[in-house]
């Protein structure tokens, strides 16, 4: 807007000028023209002007959407890592049984979580790369933690309890993944080294 009333001075200020030259005043051929190219100038100007305000609100708008997604992403590890944790617990109070696996909507719920983390990294669209990576170690996690639930027997008190303690320190690297993310520690190491690529 600055530049535009800048535009907008000088213009009418070199048409009063012209006209204080030309024998007709302002409404002589000198002034005509002046005016016409003036215009059109100003309107180019003012082109740009909008244009540069458009990509600026289109950025802040990218900008915001892209924090939207990144905390829902965020939301979604610490959503998975309670579910662990409660897998954790409730592993605890199984039957022992050699042809049992732990089981039940706990375990559900940390598959759709598994899922849904998945879902992430196969439709990532993201100017963040250590969020990639992120999520990459996310699903790794998630992906170890449901194959010792779903697979590992329940045939002694040392299985139970491995299996539990398995699902604890799964939840536990989760929540450490969006710690230092949050807390930035990811970002400056990636300055340093980048993060492998999965």
């Amino acid at each position: 807007m600055l530049a535009l009333a800048l535009v907008a001075a000088g213009s009418l200020g070199w048409l009063a000028v012209v006209a204080a030259h030309d024998p007709q005043g302002a409404y002589g051929q000198s002034a005509a023209a002046w005016a016409q190219a003036i215009m059109s100038v100003g309107a180019i100007v003012a082109a740009i002007v909008i244009d540069q305000g458009s990509s600026r609100r289109a950025r802040l708008e990218q900008r915001e959407a892209s924090a939207r997604g990144r905390a829902v992403r965020l939301g979604s590890l610490i959503a998975c890592a309670g579910m662990l944790e409660t897998a954790g617990r409730v592993v605890l109070t199984r039957e022992l049984d050699p042809e049992a696996t732990t089981s039940g909507g706990v375990v559900r719920a940390v598959i759709a979580g598994q899922r849904m983390v998945s879902h992430y990294v196969a439709n990532v669209q993201d100017d963040d790369p250590v969020l990639v990576w992120v999520l990459n170690r996310a699903a790794d996690e998630l992906d170890a933690a449901v194959e010792i639930l779903t697979t590992r027997k329940l045939a002694t008190e040392a299985d139970r309890l491995a299996v539990s303690e398995a699902a604890r320190e799964h939840a536990r690297e989760l929540r450490e993944l969006v710690d230092e993310y949050e807390g930035g520690v990811l970002h400056a190491m990636s300055e340093r080294t980048p993060p492998p690529v999965p």
